[in-house]
């Protein structure tokens, strides 16, 4: 909005982190069995970090987009060699599912926080914060003391390939991630911009994200706690039919109280679709 960007670009300023992290997942997910998934997590942690300081000085349309883009490749190593960490880490698996529900927290303190920090003290403030928490949290996890996995040869890219689209059960997450993905992109743009068209302040857009969260986390922990017995296919199917009956009542109307119920609704549903998957 400062910058008076185009609708073409605000979306791909939100797009460029979605972009680069489907560009760069596979590729990490390779990449951490080969040089170890703490080595290639840390790294992406400090490569976040500058993009968030790179996002607090942005000038413009190009430095912003570049910035996003960085973050963007961060964070699919995150999700990907960050993910294996923790499955290294706790060999039974519970660890992943409190993983997203950690996500879910952040959701929750991160917009409100924003939206008062934006309010009181401009729009650069949240990005330093942000990007000095990033830098500690990526300096403490170096000094975690953790077993090193021996790298093993693995298959090549091709051969990954080939297993993921032979198992049925990948296909559905995939599909399942790209739905929430794809929703989660629509209320980025359209949900601030109707708010803010509306009148609300940022820190009452933070809120309302927030509320979102609130209900992302609780959504998240309750599919985690049910464990094995929530991931299937009919889980998931059921949870994308919810998550498109959700859009409705902003295809109705564009009232504030109706893009908030969309948002939340919506974002309850997304999930179960993220932990499940």
């Amino acid at each position: 909005h400062r910058f008076g960007l185009s609708g073409f670009q605000q979306g791909a300023v939100l797009a460029a982190t979605g972009l680069a992290t489907l560009a760069v997942s596979i590729p990490a997910g390779i990449a951490s069995d080969r040089v170890g998934a703490r080595r290639l997590t840390l790294w992406a942690g400090l490569l976040m970090a500058m993009a968030l300081f790179g996002q607090s000085i942005a000038g413009g349309f190009p430095a912003l987009l570049g910035s996003r883009l960085v973050f963007g490749v961060g964070y699919g190593v995150v999700w990907t060699a960050g993910l294996s960490w923790i499955a290294d880490a706790v060999p039974a698996g519970s660890g992943l599912g409190g993983s997203v529900a950690s996500a879910g927290l952040g959701g929750v303190a991160g917009p409100a926080a924003t939206g008062a920090l934006v309010q009181y003290f401009g729009l650069a403030v949240p990005w330093l914060a942000i990007g000095t928490a990033f830098a500690v949290i990526t300096a403490g996890l170096s000094l975690l003391r953790m077993p090193v996995r021996v790298a093993t040869a693995t298959p090549p890219l091709a051969a990954h390939l080939r297993a993921a689209t032979a198992n049925r059960n990948t296909i559905c997450a995939a599909a399942a991630i790209v739905t929430a993905g794809v929703t989660t992109g629509v209320c980025a743009v359209l949900v601030p911009a109707q708010l803010h068209a509306d009148g609300a302040s940022p820190g009452r857009i933070g809120l309302a994200f927030s509320m979102a969260g609130m209900l992302f986390a609780a959504g998240s922990t309750v599919t985690a706690a049910a464990g094995r017995r929530a991931v299937s296919i009919p889980v998931i199917c059921g949870g994308m039919l919810a998550l498109m009956a959700s859009l409705s009542p902003a295809t109705l109307t564009t009232a504030p109280l109706a893009i908030v119920a969309t948002l939340c609704s919506a974002t309850a549903a997304r999930s179960v679709l993220w932990t499940v998957s």
